[in-house]
């Protein structure tokens, strides 16, 4: 059987028809698979309303338990992930929820999709390296307990072309060799000529460690690779993750004996290995052994990469660009400090270090307190700039806006500005506050391909307080260059470019 892809847009809503003529594997086959995805937290169930379907967030008291076989026309199923799920010969890609793309299936849009998909897989690889790994070889989740196969292929491919193959050496004596001189072996075992009372000796024995190609772990880890190159290819996955497509070995797992045989080579080497990397590599070939089947299939038929959280990964984006700089040392900041902040008791803290944090009448020690903490905050010339990233598609069409961020949200802005309103003032800095929205709207970049501004949001309730807190703005960011900033580890964003 062939491999099926199809597209899913993150928290569109569908209804169960949508998805049974999205999917075309007929009626019983799509029910069995929303089944599946329902199981792992990958579509959740909402009540079928004209409310719910403007919305582009989930709240968590809005999620119905349903039966997804039973005549549930009333419900919508909204993909809650982003990234690639392979469910048997099914592969389902779940892009962002800002993508303006629908999911269809023409060529043209599929490939304008395709291309941008690619970009969001490599963003969530790098995060993926710089957080804990988004899905674990082995992964849990309410329900269910499953051995994620993509996971550990990913692994064991990129960690081969960043380190190469599984190598064990071994030495072998010579005589006269090229290797170290074994002295005392020489003296032992061969005859020296004594010339002018000095020995000298015609065959020295000599040591040379040497790789061992015939070694049984470097041929299995090889056989593995190639094979779990080819399951990538065949399910169309090779260009989408930037991987060439590997042929190492040309044998057969059934080369290396029975299952358990293969288990037992492994847990031997693991005995007398300690190498840290290889220590790992053995551990995925016995995960991979034990869930592979000799006729190259796997037991367990669900496998992902990707995330539930998408937001983590755009703040993370957000953050790296940007130049965050809530952890950064006062003295270290681009700014001359006044006087009180010099002093020895500012030595080592951070601008995230002089926010309050709330005084307790009966609580001396504050060390354990939560206080207001930003997503992020830098100084950029004269300008102390507020930023929240916000995973958001704000929508404005009739003098009305849906789908933006709550009251808490805006709330917490202001508060973060009140925060540092006694360092802005001492130090005669301008503020900047905004909210940070992903776009891939081109028709709204016309003027500025970095960034566009839709107005701002105030509480007008603080005007009381007579304090100057400005209007929170609205700035929607280019997903596909911050991207690119933050893909090749740039954080020399010329401010200027998104009006900060």
């Amino acid at each position: 059987m062939g491999i099926t892809s199809r597209f899913l847009k993150e928290q569109k809503r569908y209804t169960k028809l949508d998805l049974i003529n999205h999917f075309n594997l007929g009626e019983n086959k799509s029910i069995s698979l929303i089944k599946k995805l329902k199981e792992y937290n990958i579509l959740k169930m909402v009540k079928q309303t004209a409310e719910q379907k403007d919305l582009s967030d989930l709240v968590d008291t809005d999620i119905e338990i349903a039966d997804v076989e039973s005549n549930n026309s009333q419900y919508y199923y909204v993909p809650t992930f982003v990234g690639i799920i392979i469910v048997n010969n099914f592969v389902l890609k779940i892009y962002p929820k800002y993508f303006l793309n629908d999911d269809k299936n023409d060529s043209k849009d599929k490939a304008e999709i395709d291309s941008k998909f690619k970009t969001v897989i490599k963003v969530l690889e790098k995060y993926n390296k710089s957080k804990e790994q988004i899905v674990k070889i082995t992964n849990n989740t309410a329900e269910k307990s499953f051995f994620n196969l993509l996971a550990l292929e990913l692994f064991l491919i990129k960690d081969y072309l960043e380190n190469g193959t599984y190598r064990n050496s071994r030495n072998i004596t010579e005589i006269n060799g090229s290797g170290e001189i074994l002295w005392e072996k020489t003296v032992n075992e061969t005859y020296a000529i004594i010339s002018r009372s000095k020995p000298y000796y015609t065959e020295l024995e000599t040591i040379k460690t040497i790789n061992d190609n015939s070694d049984f772990i470097k041929r299995l880890y090889e056989c593995v690779l190639t094979t779990i190159s080819k399951n990538i290819e065949e399910n169309d996955l090779l260009e989408l993750f930037d991987i060439p497509k590997l042929e190492l070995s040309e044998e057969k797992l059934t080369n290396f004996g029975d299952k358990e045989y293969v288990l037992y080579k492994i847990e031997q080497e693991l005995r007398v290995e300690f190498n840290t990397r290889k220590q790992m590599i053995l551990k995925l070939l016995y995960a991979y052994i034990a869930k592979q089947s000799y006729s190259n299939t796997v037991g367990y038929n669900i496998s992902m990469f990707g995330t539930n959280n998408f937001n983590l990964v755009w703040e993370d984006v957000c953050k790296k660009v940007l130049n965050n700089m809530l952890d950064t040392k006062l003295k270290n900041l681009p700014i001359v400090l006044e006087s009180k902040y010099q002093a020895d008791q500012y030595n080592d803290k951070t601008l995230k270090l002089i926010i309050d944090k709330p005084l307790w009448s009966e609580a001396i020690d504050t060390k354990n307190i939560e206080t207001f903490e930003p997503d992020l905050v830098t100084i950029k010339d004269d300008k102390f700039i507020i930023l929240d990233a916000k995973y958001y598609c704000p929508k404005f069409e009739n003098n009305q806006i849906t789908r933006q961020p709550g009251i808490e949200s805006i709330t917490k802005q202001y508060m973060y500005q009140l925060s540092f309103k006694s360092f802005i003032e001492e130090h005669n800095l301008c503020v900047k506050n905004c909210f940070l929205y992903p776009s891939d709207d081109i028709s709204d970049f016309n003027k500025n391909k970095y960034s566009f501004d839709k107005g701002n949001v105030k509480l007008e309730i603080l005007d009381s307080l007579n304090v100057d807190l400005l209007p929170i703005e609205n700035k929607f960011l280019q997903a596909s260059i911050m991207y690119d900033y933050y893909l090749n580890n740039q954080t020399n964003f010329d401010f200027n470019k998104i009006s900060l």
